[in-house]
This record gives structure tokens, C-alpha cells and sequence, in this order.
């Protein structure tokens, strides 16, 4: 998998702030597509999920993704009342 980021510490070419200023300067955070870092259950690997590949910003970054990233997330614990 590759993610490349543009944005963070460090120069900008010009390149990548052609690529970044169309969607960096439209909103504060968003994807380039609807299915661009879509989150899906993992089929086989309980509490793990799967990250489409995509693009996406957030303030002044920009980054892309080329595959499926999973990740396993912490078991969360009920908490109850009173305790």
C-alpha cells in the first residue's frame, strides 16, 4: 500500500498543489468520491474493518491512498451506570 500526502512539514511542488488546491480549498475535510476511504466491515476479522483506497483533505493536506487498509479496532466495553 502507498499513501501519498501532500501538505504536511516540508515544501509542496507544484505538482502535488495542483492536485490539492481544487479539494483543499472547497471545505474543511472531505473525500475526492463517495466511495473514496469507505469503511466496511472486515469479513473475516472480528472487530476489524477495512478502509477503501481513495483520496482525501483536510485542512491544508492532502492525502491518497492505493489499496484496502485494515484496521482492528478496540473491543469497546459497555459501561454501566453507577459504577
Amino acid at each position: 500500500m502507498a499513501i501519498v500526502s501532500a501538505g504536511y512539514d516540508g515544501t509542496v511542488d507544484e505538482v502535488q498543489f495542483a492536485k490539492m488546491i481544487p479539494s483543499v480549498g472547497s471545505s474543511q475535510y472531505g473525500v475526492a468520491a463517495a466511495g473514496d476511504w469507505k469503511v466496511s466491515a472486515h469479513p473475516s476479522t472480528a472487530q476489524a474493518v477495512n478502509v477503501a483506497a481513495g483520496s482525501g483533505w483536510g485542512r491544508g493536506v492532502f492525502d491518497a491512498s492505493s489499496s484496502v487498509v485494515t484496521v482492528q479496532c478496540d473491543r469497546l466495553v459497555p459501561v454501566r451506570a453507577g459504577i
